[in-house]
């Protein structure tokens, strides 16, 4: 009867310290997932996307006081505008994704989040984190709607932020007679689900 005890505290203890232990949870480049570029222009907006985005989220859902760390790449070759001329004037002659093809960031902090993640409830908070673009790093705070689904164990994220072209030595993109801001609205879009 002892024994039969012992190996039930001992299965008990087990599992309480899998729950506890941070879980990671894959980005992966599927539909549903977007990243998308908005560019304001005299005539029309332009507008860039892709769905080619990896990454990993690692947390303890129930203790956000432990570590968390996350991190996501696009592949720059897959941006797509919707006009195979300016999606190559843009990856030759401003993205140059022949010398960096990808874009990432590394999350280096969060504000605004802590004790327990609220299950089935969309959260906002801010992220610190270093964003790699074009061959330069800097600093960024992107603005971060996110939802636990407990059911699920999956997080729904969208990340909002702005990137001046200029502070990544970018050439400011001029389409013909189509002049571009400066400064582009990025939107990251999606699912992170149990590895």
């Amino acid at each position: 009867m002892i024994k039969i005890k012992l190996i039930a505290v001992t299965a008990v203890f087990i599992s309480s310290t899998l729950i506890a232990a941070p879980t990671t949870y894959v980005i992966e480049p599927i539909k549903k997932n977007i990243v998308q570029f908005t560019s304001e222009a005299p005539v029309k907006k332009i507008i860039g996307t892709t769905n080619q985005i990896v990454g990993e989220l690692i947390l303890d859902p129930n203790d956000l006081s432990k570590p968390v760390t996350a991190w996501f790449e696009v592949d720059a070759t897959s941006i797509n505008t919707k006009n195979k001329i300016r999606n190559g004037h843009m990856r030759k002659n401003h993205l140059h994704t022949d010398k960096y093809p990808k874009i990432r960031f590394d999350l280096k902090s969060l504000e605004g989040l802590s004790g327990k993640f609220p299950a089935d409830e969309k959260i906002k908070f801010t992220a610190n984190g270093d964003f790699h673009l074009h061959g330069v790093t800097k600093s960024i705070k992107p603005k971060i709607s996110a939802t636990y689904l407990a059911a699920e164990n999956t997080f729904e994220v969208i990340a909002k932020f702005q990137v001046p072209l200029d502070d990544y030595e970018i050439p400011l993109p001029q389409f013909l007679v189509l002049k571009v801001a400066n400064v582009h609205e990025i939107k990251v879009k999606f699912r992170a689900t149990p590895k």
